[in-house]
């Protein structure tokens, strides 16, 4: 993933304010720092204003130097700023979503970010590379006093890293000379037997057969989008991964690799989607089943090519929890929490088992559609290596095989500079998280809300198209005040896309008619502030039906978000520390079956 900047909250200080190792600012209740997670944590690392040139040299996977150098003026000193991964924290964001905040401005200063960019995939290595070695660091009987991990803040988090036992006696004499001066204490956890030290075993349970058949009958489109693979459509039930020659066919639900390999004999590998992700990452039999079995979508495959009804997936639904959910929508997305509230308690969102979003496309009282909203960052990574030619090879991918086993984009540039750049400009192009229309969701429909006004009490009435849910709510909440009018009915409707999805808005249209008997006053096209989005207002107006709505009087408006691409940008920047504008709320607060 993309690392997220943030700072640590007072109630993160408060919960460990026994734990001596974790960095603490005085008089500050935050500290500034990253944001990235593995498969099993969310993980922060702070900068630091001041770290010695020496430390990289003797800790160099425990640093990362990113700032100008300096010499402080106290102890001559040649310092930078940087990361230090010694005092990483594991953060439970799901059970305590007041540990962090996330910030569109951080304090970070500019040529720090701009560096952290060019060396990605080093952040990525140094952070992967730290928490495997303090875990091994761990399990030794006889420890070095020199070590980075000896005064690591990971101490705290055993059960979260999957030790289940520790070995580590903590001696709290500070390695720092400030943190010398300013404590004196000791403090002793209690020592584990050396021959007791274990570690939690992961995913040796038995794989039945019915789970086996589950994974078998999943879709490998599904699985490929779920996990964020780069697809390329070649025929009209046929698919290839971007930069490869690996194709799998829809109606089949197989793959093959026209390239061959040397690990097959220079023969093309082929197979059902078990097959597909043991290749594709580089998994056993029993990894890949249960990595396909971690797809919503799972056992849903069918080899039909007419469209089936949709039907709730309730066992991918966590119907007891939001916690994810909550956290995604109103830290990440900065969304009012009341109003995703009333989204939810009208049945319109959930939340999956996995942590992911669920927005529900209502028809009435029929749920006809659904999207799923990840709420972890993709993994994106980077390489770029130097070629015979003189040049420089780039590429991309996701997660830590992604770069071998299906690179996103491939391709050559002059300099190392120019392929930085590329690099850059690729990544900042594609969709940080994870999105994916569920499996015959009904064509032509979408995620939708309103407000409460009813059909009797119109005196005004809109309908405004957004290109994701996320951007349809932060709509409604940013231009609240326009819709607060009495007896003005107020429509939103995602349409799952741009100008690829006129048909959805022309339906929508014809929906309100039907419903409310009569066309909206005024449509309002909230879509990007991007090349598909600035082109939507036109075609829709050139279509033959909203040709006709309009002689009847049905006005088409344009509205641009104010800052940034999208109507989230604009919401998220009007509630930065400078902007702080308050925004009135359109309450979707109703009863399932009162949506469009």
């Amino acid at each position: 993933m993309l690392p997220m900047y943030a700072k640590l909250t007072n109630d993160f200080f408060e919960f460990h304010k026994e734990d001596s190792q974790i960095l603490k600012k005085a008089g500050r209740s935050y500290v500034d720092g990253l944001l990235l997670s593995d498969s099993q944590n969310s993980y922060f690392v702070p900068f630091r204003s001041s770290l010695p040139l020496e430390a990289q040299r003797q800790y160099p996977n425990a640093v990362m130097l990113l700032g100008r150098q300096i010499t402080n003026p106290e102890t001559g000193v040649i310092e930078k700023s940087g990361l230090d991964f010694r005092k990483m924290v594991v953060i439970d964001s799901f059970k305590n979503n007041n540990l962090f905040t996330l910030v569109p401005y951080s304090n970070v200063s500019e040529i720090e970010q701009k560096n952290l960019q060019k060396r990605l995939q080093e952040f990525y290595d140094k952070a992967e590379k730290y928490v495997e070695g303090y875990k091994k660091y761990v399990a030794l009987s006889n420890k070095s006093s020199q070590s980075e991990f000896k005064y690591s803040s990971l101490q705290y988090f055993h059960k979260e890293l999957g030790i289940e036992q520790q070995n580590l006696q903590e001696d709290q004499s500070l390695t720092e000379k400030h943190d010398r001066a300013n404590q004196e204490k000791n403090v002793q956890r209690d020592a584990i037997p050396q021959n007791k030290q274990t570690y939690q075993k992961k995913g040796f349970k038995r794989i039945s057969d019915e789970q086996v058949q589950n994974a078998k009958n999943t879709s490998i489109l599904t699985y490929a989008q779920a996990q964020g693979i780069q697809l390329e459509k070649t025929a009209q039930n046929e698919y290839r991964v971007s930069g490869t020659k690996i194709k799998f066919s829809t109606d089949k639900n197989l793959f093959s690799d026209y390239a061959g390999n040397t690990r097959n004999n220079g023969n093309k590998e082929s197979g059902d989607v078990i097959a597909f992700a043991k290749y594709m990452k580089g998994m056993n039999f029993g990894q890949a089943v249960r990595d396909v079995l971690g797809t919503e979508g799972t056992g849903t495959y069918e080899a039909s090519k007419e469209q089936v009804p949709f039907s709730m997936p309730k066992s991918i639904i966590n119907p007891e929890r939001f916690e994810e959910g909550m956290v995604y929508m109103t830290k990440d997305r900065m969304i009012d929490s009341n109003m995703v509230l009333d989204l939810y308690r009208s049945g319109l969102i959930r939340q999956t088992k996995n942590g992911e979003v669920a927005f529900i496309w209502a028809d009435g009282a029929e749920d006809v559609g659904l999207t799923l909203q990840g709420t972890q960052p993709l993994d994106y990574r980077s390489q770029i290596t130097g070629n015979e030619k003189g040049g420089y090879d780039w590429k991309t991918g996701i997660g830590p095989n992604g770069l071998e086993k299906y690179p996103l984009k491939t391709e050559h540039a002059e300099t190392y500079e120019q392929a930085e750049e590329a690099v850059v400009k690729d990544i900042a192009h594609r969709l940080p998280f994870k999105k994916q229309i569920w499996k015959n969701s009904t064509p032509h429909k979408g995620f939708n809300f309103r407000n409460s006004v009813t059909k009797e009490e119109i005196q005004k009435s809109s309908l405004t198209f957004g290109e994701s849910a996320i951007d349809i709510i932060s709509f409604a909440e940013h231009e609240g005040e326009k819709f607060r009018e009495q007896g003005h009915l107020a429509v939103f409707q995602s349409l799952e896309g741009a100008h690829t999805k006129l048909a959805t808005a022309v339906q929508a249209v014809e929906d309100f008619k039907t419903k409310y008997g009569q066309l909206p006053d005024e449509v309002i096209i909230a879509t990007d502030n991007d090349k598909d989005g600035n082109l939507v207002e036109d075609k829709f107006k050139a279509l033959s039906p909203v040709q006709e709505y309009m002689k009847q009087g049905m006005k088409v408006v344009r509205a641009k978000p104010d800052h940034g691409k999208d109507w989230n940008d604009a919401l998220k920047f009007s509630k930065s520390p400078t902007q702080q504008v308050p925004h009135p709320r359109i309450s979707p607060n109703l009863p399932k079956g009162r949506s469009m």
